[in-house]
Formats: C-alpha cells, sequence, structure tokens
C-alpha cells in the first residue's frame, strides 16, 4: 500500500503531528497519566493497535502503559483503568464496573462523545437509528451497544441503495447520525433518499468538524496519484511498443 502525505499545515486547528484533534488529545491523555501515576495502566480501546501513534508507546515508558480490546485481561489489583480515544460500548463500561477496576481518565474523542449525545437524545425522542456509515467501521458496535440499553435496533445505511432496505414504514420516526469521518458527498445523496422514503425524520451531522476540513487536501493527493498513474501506465504502453 502506497502512503500519500498531503500539507496540512495552513488548515486551523490541525496539531503538528499531522494527526486528527481526538487521536492528539488522546496522545496528551497517556502522557499525563504515565507522568502522573506510573506504571501499570491499561487502555481499553475498539482500535488497540493505533492508540500510541500520537507518541511513541517508548516515550510513555516500556512498562507504564498499554493497550488492549480485552477487558477480561486487566487485572483490578494492579492495573488501573484509561478508555481510548474511540470510546467504549456500555457493556464494556459496566463490566469494568463488575470488575472494580479504577477509571483514571476516558480519552474519548469529543466528537465520538457528541456523536453518542445525539443517539441518545434520538433514541429516548422514540425514533428508530439509523447510522450512516461503513458495516465494518470500529464505532459500529459501541452505536450498536448504545441501542441495546434503550431496546433498539441499528439500522445501518452504506449506499443510496442501502436506505431502500431499512424495515420501517413511511411514517414511523427515524433518527440519522453519520459515523464521525464518513465522506460528504455520500452523505448528501443518502440523506435526500431518505426524506423521499420518510416521512417522520429527525438528522444530526455527528461528522468530525477535523476530518471535514482535511477532505480538500485528500481530494487533491487522490488526484495527484491518479495522475501519477496514469503517466505510469503512459510510460509503460510505450516501453512495450519499443520492444515490440
Amino acid at each position: 500500500m502506497q502512503i500519500l502525505k498531503g500539507d496540512l499545515s495552513n488548515i486551523k486547528g490541525i496539531p503538528p503531528s499531522g494527526l486528527c484533534v481526538g487521536v492528539h488529545r488522546a496522545g496528551a491523555v497517556h502522557q499525563k497519566m504515565v507522568a502522573k501515576y506510573g506504571d501499570h495502566l491499561a487502555v481499553w480501546s475498539l482500535r488497540p493497535d493505533l492508540d500510541f501513534i500520537a507518541f511513541k508507546k517508548e516515550g510513555l515508558g516500556e512498562q507504564g502503559i498499554r493497550s488492549t480490546n480485552d477487558m477480561e485481561s486487566i487485572n483490578a489489583s494492579d492495573e488501573r483503568l484509561i478508555y481510548g480515544v474511540r470510546g467504549a460500548p456500555p457493556e464494556v463500561r459496566e463490566k469494568a464496573r463488575q470488575k472494580g477496576l479504577t477509571l483514571l481518565a476516558d480519552a474519548t474523542c469529543p466528537f465520538v462523545t457528541q456523536q453518542e449525545e445525539a443517539e441518545l437524545s434520538l433514541l429516548e425522542a422514540g425514533c428508530h437509528l439509523v447510522v450512516l456509515s461503513s458495516r465494518t467501521h470500529h464505532g459500529i458496535p459501541r452505536l450498536q451497544g448504545i441501542a441495546r440499553d434503550k431496546g433498539k435496533e441499528v439500522f445501518i445505511v452504506e449506499r443510496e441503495e442501502d436506505v431502500d432496505t431499512i424495515r420501517l414504514t413511511r411514517f414511523e420516526p427515524i433518527g440519522v447520525i453519520v459515523q464521525t469521518t464518513f465522506w460528504m458527498e455520500t452523505y448528501k445523496k443518502i440523506i435526500a433518499r431518505i426524506l423521499e422514503r420518510f416521512a417522520n425524520v429527525q438528522i444530526r451531522n455527528t461528522a468530525c468538524i477535523d476530518s471535514l476540513q482535511r477532505l480538500p487536501e485528500v481530494e487533491k493527493l487522490a488526484r495527484r496519484d491518479l495522475h501519477c498513474w496514469r503517466m505510469r501506465l503512459v510510460l509503460l504502453s510505450r516501453s512495450r511498443k519499443r520492444r515490440n
């Protein structure tokens, strides 16, 4: 896989690392907790492989902190808990309480917290929940867990045509939220289709502003990469013609 890097230095609010505000903030929380409490800290995370990309884990102490998605592996007698940047489903938080774990910090991204608050507001208003998201996105189990607590189902909509698979009648109330990093052009098309099909719709745009302001640079990189591939194909074609 080729990794493309763009220049984000002129975009207000983006940390020098280029990482999103939520990940950068979580890294600062990790540093602070290690500095204050030392060793035996466990970060429960939906993506434990990505929890220390803001600051190198080596800089946090070899034994100081670890990341896991297995709550059973966290020992209440000698480890203290931090929730990772991507949040934690209700059942995970309940398990931590049952185990008697000491919660030092909740590093959940503020945009993720905002998304959860929007979901709860819609569910408490009696809406069925529709989430515009990739089905494989790591945040889906968290949103499904919140809905289960309220006795509700979550309908995942990834493409326009998925709207037709929602098992609800036209006048049933639905609440719509969106994956924090969802592509906004797709979002607009899906919302238009939802409004065509359903008559009682509440929408909460829970997209991450930090991610949205990066999209023009991402689009620029995509065009540049496409141009490079086209040039490679032209050169390859010419090379084959010369050989023949």
